[in-house]
C-alpha cells in the first residue's frame, strides 16, 4: 500500500480508513444498544416514581450523573464539558420518558 493518503488503496475495503470506519460502526452499535439499555432501566425508574408518588426531577442525581460523565470522559483525555454535554443530552430524554410515564396514570 502506497504511502500517499490520495491513493485510492485507503479507501478500498480493506485499506485502513475503511478497516477504522468499520471500528467505528461496531463501536457506534454498541452505544446504541447501551443507550436503548439505559433508557429501558429509565423507564422503569419511571414507573416505580408513579408508584410511589415520588417527583420525576431529581436535581441531586442530575448533577452526579453529569459530573460522573464529565470525569470519566477526562480520565480517558476526552473533555469534561464534552462529557456533561453527552449526559444532558440522555437525561433530557429520560426525562422526557420519565414524565410520558408517570403522566399516563393521570390520563
Amino acid at each position: 500500500m502506497t504511502e500517499n493518503p490520495e491513493s485510492d488503496a485507503w479507501f478500498e475495503a480493506g485499506g485502513p480508513l475503511a478497516v477504522l470506519r468499520r471500528r467505528l460502526d461496531d463501536l457506534d452499535g454498541q452505544l446504541v444498544t447501551a443507550m436503548a439499555a439505559r433508557l429501558a432501566v429509565c423507564d422503569d425508574i419511571g414507573y416505580l416514581k408513579r408508584a410511589l408518588g415520588l417527583p420525576m426531577m431529581q436535581p441531586q442525581r442530575v448533577h452526579d450523573v453529569t459530573e460522573r460523565y464529565a470525569r470519566g470522559l477526562l480520565e480517558h483525555g476526552v473533555r469534561g464539558e464534552f462529557g456533561r454535554k453527552l449526559a444532558t443530552l440522555i437525561i433530557e430524554e429520560a426525562c422526557s420518558r420519565e414524565l410520558e410515564i408517570i403522566a399516563a396514570e393521570n390520563s
